[in-house]
């Protein structure tokens, strides 16, 4: 009597589940890349409130595309590759092509693409950061500079202050910059004193603070350049 030869499952079906697979990592990859994009355009263009409530998951899009983005997408590509030279083959269904196809192409871009927007996301969040920093450095020398001009102003005049006036106040030498900036000091009023500070750095940027009598700010602190965000 003949025996029958044991059955074994179809490679088709299998390499359907695998290029299924192929495609979740391709599409996984691509979901995260336009994410990684609208967050950019998001950040910025954001204002300042905004921005730190995003910081965090936005922080953490850049390094999922940075370090696993890539090695994602090479798996996708070259499971993919290998999956349609035997495709070519003919020792794979052919069934499997076209979603194997699309998880290759998937998974090529997003590769590239993971890569290039992680790094301008960092470059945001490094700018942004730095700006920050910058405007809150600015700021808060412009508020020494207010307390300097409240004790020139309550000075008497003979010890060369302005006896209870902001008028012929000028910013002391020592004052008048630093590794940041400018400052510089306009008498609006004998009660009232503008001061302005101004960024050396490429990108312009400006802070424009009102002291009044009692040598604190008044009024809505300005910010122009690249501190209005």
């Amino acid at each position: 009597m003949q025996q029958s030869r044991p059955s074994f499952p179809s490679r088709g079906p299998m390499l359907k589940s695998r290029g299924k697979f192929i495609l979740t990592l391709g599409s996984l990859l691509f979901v995260a890349v336009v994410s990684n994009i609208v967050m950019i355009i998001i950040m910025s263009s954001a204002n300042l409130p905004l921005y730190f409530k995003l910081q965090n998951p936005f922080g953490y899009l850049q390094l999922f595309c940075l370090f696993a983005g890539p090695p994602l997408g090479i798996i996708a590509w070259r499971m993919a590759q290998t999956d349609i030279k035997k495709i070519g083959a003919g020792t794979i269904s052919a069934s499997a092509s076209g979603i194997t196809r699309l998880g290759r192409l998937l998974g090529a871009s997003g590769t590239f693409l993971s890569f290039i927007t992680a790094l301008m996301g960092l470059f945001i969040l490094f700018t942004s950061v730095r700006t920050a920093a910058l405007k809150d450095a600015m700021t808060e020398h412009l508020v020494t500079l207010g307390s300097n001009a409240y004790q020139y102003r309550h000075r008497p005049a003979p010890l060369r202050g302005g006896g209870g006036s902001y008028s012929g106040y000028v910013i002391p030498d020592r004052l008048s910059s630093d590794e940041y900036g400018t400052y510089t000091a306009i008498v609006a009023h004998r009660d009232t004193l503008l001061l302005k500070a101004e960024t050396v750095l490429d990108m312009s940027g400006t802070i424009t603070m009102a002291i009044d009598s009692t040598g604190r700010s008044v009024g809505q602190v300005k910010f122009g350049g690249m501190f209005d965000f």
